[in-house]
């Protein structure tokens, strides 16, 4: 938080595109653990769903005749499944990524078990089976 560049996660409201800054905002105006919970479950959805397809839109646009089966196989915009698309639309895009290649960063070392955790928790708690808290 000490480097210049720091936004404060309040601030990304106003920078944010609309279908990430809405469900954000209610995140952080959620009082109670399990709104709380609830909440950053919406906004996890909304950044792997817009990160998803606009890594599946650049993959189609790479593609020498623009056709892929993968979008067919996904057919639930919930964490684990946008998840396994982002990951498997990252993958066979390979290096031939611009648009995505920010995303790149989520797939690393660094942060991939994070992410992987996380998932399966909110997994957890979207089917009850941990607690919000």
């Amino acid at each position: 938080s000490s480097d210049k560049s720091w936004t404060s996660i309040s601030d990304l409201c106003t920078n944010l595109p609309y279908p990430l800054a809405e469900p954000l905002r209610r995140y952080l105006g959620a009082s109670d653990p399990e709104k709380s919970a609830k909440r950053a479950l919406e906004f996890i959805e909304a950044a792997l769903a817009m990160a998803s397809y606009i890594s599946f839109l650049e993959l189609c646009s790479v593609r020498r005749n623009g056709q892929t089966r993968l979008f067919k196989s996904f057919t639930q915009r919930s964490v684990g499944p946008l998840w396994g698309f982002f990951k498997e639309c990252m993958k066979l895009l390979g290096n031939k990524g611009t648009i995505s290649a920010p995303f790149e960063a989520l797939l690393s070392a660094e942060f991939f078990q994070y992410i992987e955790n996380t998932i399966d928790m909110l997994n957890d708690f979207k089917h009850d089976k941990a607690d919000p808290t």
